[in-house]
């Protein structure tokens, strides 16, 4: 992530600021939120609706981020507008698929986002907007690994700490998952073992492990490694 002057806030996106372009961000915006997928029927002749959704856990729908972006054009030429243009849409619309958004907010957690829709431009005499949306993964992703134990980067109102190194003398711990969706993560070990989760357990060779079913339901989660091997567990918060 580049680090340029946070004078304005605003958002780091695909190698570059906004600021970078002198867009300064307006009071013009929304952090979309997810909504729930339910998938429920109401049976023939009863008036009961039956909910479906929590048999495999629950989804949710993609969320949208819109800022609206001023740029002080009083001094421009229309030449220099149409360079600042075609600057912004190629950094906006070039990746192929969803990167790691930051908002200079709470700049330790980032979206991962795509812009899909066409920007659009408005030009003014002395000031012009650009309107940007995002598309974007449903959760916000924390940059650092759980736990983070670095004493000032700890909040204390939302973060937890939790122990995710598992030894042969200390063998099983508890993991909080705080989010409202399964977390998948991953498992560094220096033997072969095998790690129970839960209720389920899985075989762990040397090195990293990475399993679609390595994951943590939300609230506590039981883990204990079955074995002579040291493990660490690698897993992002992610929260609405």
């Amino acid at each position: 992530m580049n680090v340029v002057s946070r004078t304005y806030r605003g958002m780091t996106f695909n190698g570059h600021h906004t600021t970078e372009f002198g867009l300064l961000e307006s009071t013009d915006d929304s952090i979309g939120m997810p909504t729930k997928n339910k998938t429920i029927f109401t049976p023939i002749g009863s008036n009961r609706i039956i909910d479906l959704s929590n048999l495999y856990g629950p989804t949710f729908s993609e969320r949208v981020i819109n800022k609206t972006f001023l740029v002080d054009t009083g001094m421009w030429t229309p030449e220099r507008q149409y360079i600042m243009w075609t600057k912004v849409i190629n950094w906006l619309m070039q990746p192929k698929s969803k990167l790691p958004l930051w908002d200079d907010v709470m700049d330790d957690w980032h979206y991962l986002a795509e812009v899909q829709e066409a920007p659009i431009f408005k030009e003014g005499y002395h000031q012009a907007t650009i309107q940007v949306a995002w598309q974007c993964y449903p959760f916000r992703i924390k940059d650092r690994a759980e736990f983070d134990d670095v004493w000032d980067t700890f909040n204390f109102e939302i973060d937890v700490a939790q122990n995710t190194h598992l030894s042969k003398k200390h063998s099983s711990t508890i993991l909080i998952n705080t989010g409202v969706a399964d977390v998948v993560f991953q498992v560094i070990s220096d033997a072969t073992a095998t790690i129970k989760i839960n209720d389920e357990e899985y075989p762990i060779t040397l090195g990293r492990n990475e399993n679609t079913e390595f994951v943590l339901v939300p609230g506590e989660n039981s883990i204990s490694v079955l074995g002579e091997a040291n493990i660490d567990i690698r897993w992002h918060r992610e929260v609405i």
